[in-house]
């Protein structure tokens, strides 16, 4: 028995979805309060109050623990009668980390100066249940700002605006740069296929060799030579020679 609990928890960090990791004290409150002020929407329930966007609060837990259902989840029950309000008691659950509860309200119905008696309302689960997730991550800090009343701050909203605009751009850029990788990666493995050998050892050097081609004859039509990486005239021996016998490798090509 003790073999099989070595072997489970060896296996353990090969089988979760992503790197989980232990918090200690405002670590993940920290990380996670800071809400995109293009996420809330103003609110009014008797007085004007800031909301976040709810599947992109569920998005940003996500983003933490891995998807709804692996990383983290949760079970719920409705916990009150149809004549009274509906209160949905939610058990949260993040993997390899614990469960604690919460709960979400809403009225069974709707509600109206016209239809004051107001009628019954199916979706009242679904939005106590709503309701109940978004005050169980705000425990957690996610969007923590909000509840805590930094929006009503016009500099704290200016600021948190221009953070999570960097952010954004910090996200796009990386994952710019992974894609032109893979790409150079793909159209590398697509080049050396075609010369049969391993004429070029890495993505480095044939980008030198396009450095070398853009140096003997400009910009190809206005654009960077690597933008002819999928042409079997750039192999890499092809364009030595061709910067050898100083020709255009373009004009080779139409000519």
């Amino acid at each position: 028995m003790n073999y099989i609990k070595g072997v489970a928890k060896w296996l353990r960090p090969f089988l979760l979805e992503n790197d989980m990791k232990e918090f200690k004290g405002l670590e993940l409150w920290d990380k996670v309060q800071m809400t995109n002020p293009a996420h809330t929407k103003d609110s009014s329930f008797g007085r004007k109050i800031t909301t976040i966007d709810a599947y992109q609060q569920i998005k940003n837990v996500t983003e933490v623990f891995g998807t709804c259902g692996v990383g983290w989840g949760f079970d719920s029950k409705i916990i009150s009668a149809p004549h009274t309000a509906c209160v949905v008691q939610l058990t949260i659950w993040i993997k390899d980390h614990g469960t604690f509860t919460d709960f979400g309200t809403c009225d069974w119905y709707q509600r109206s100066k016209k239809n004051p008696e107001g009628n019954f309302d199916l979706d009242a689960p679904k939005k106590a249940t709503t309701d109940g997730l978004t005050k169980a991550f705000s425990r957690m800090g996610f969007n923590a700002d909000i509840f805590l009343g930094m929006f009503e701050d016009n500099r704290y909203v200016q600021h948190a605006t221009e953070e999570s605009n960097k952010k954004e751009d910090a996200k796009h850029d990386e994952k710019a740069k992974k894609e032109s990788a893979d790409r150079d990666s793909k159209n590398l493995k697509a080049i050396m296929a075609r010369l049969g050998k391993d004429d070029v050892k890495d993505a480095e050097s044939l980008k030198d060799v396009y450095t070398k081609l853009d140096a003997h004859f400009g910009p190809l039509y206005g654009c960077e030579v690597g933008k002819f990486f999928n042409n079997p005239y750039f192999q890499a021996p092809i364009v030595e020679k061709c910067i050898e016998l100083n020709v255009n490798p373009v004009e080779v090509h139409n000519g």
